[in-house]
């Protein structure tokens, strides 16, 4: 055997250890995490109305960004949205329920069929509404869901 004779070790300088540090990949459990967004409320633009009426078919109106003040500064809020279902069989008022709006007048009819559609939230949302946004809203609603309305 031949016995060979090693390179004398050379110290790595100063510039050499830094580039070895450079080179080293820290851990994945060392890399910070985007801070996670705050989840997005009922009336939020980026809400998922989907989650208040799983497995439904679902409007959602968007108040416009061009919702104009009252004289006395009421507004509906720009860019807020309300979620509402299509009137369904399981959506539907029973007959009774029916009977007594009937025999109410006025809008006790539209009230029950809106509520019948709109979760808590959204029936919430609707209460900030000024009228000409909530006629769109009803309106928009109303052709989605197959729906004639009077005047």
């Amino acid at each position: 055997m031949t016995a060979m004779a090693e390179a004398p070790k050379k110290k790595a300088g100063k510039k050499a250890a830094e580039q070895l540090e450079l080179d080293v990949i820290p851990p994945l459990h060392a890399v910070e995490d985007e801070p996670s967004k705050p989840k997005p409320n009922p009336g939020d633009p980026d809400f998922d109305w989907q989650t208040e009426y799983p497995d439904e078919e679902i409007y959602v109106y968007t108040v416009p960004k061009t919702a104009r003040k009252t004289p006395a500064g009421k507004q509906s809020p720009p860019g807020m949205t309300i979620g509402m279902a299509k009137l369904t069989e399981d959506r539907a008022p029973n007959p009774g329920e029916m009977e007594e709006a009937y025999e109410a007048g006025g809008f006790a009819p539209m009230w029950l069929f809106l509520r019948e559609v709109s979760s808590p939230d959204a029936r919430r949302l609707q209460k900030m509404l000024r009228p000409p946004e909530y006629n769109q809203m009803l309106r928009g609603w109303a052709k989605f869901a197959g729906i004639e309305l009077s005047e």
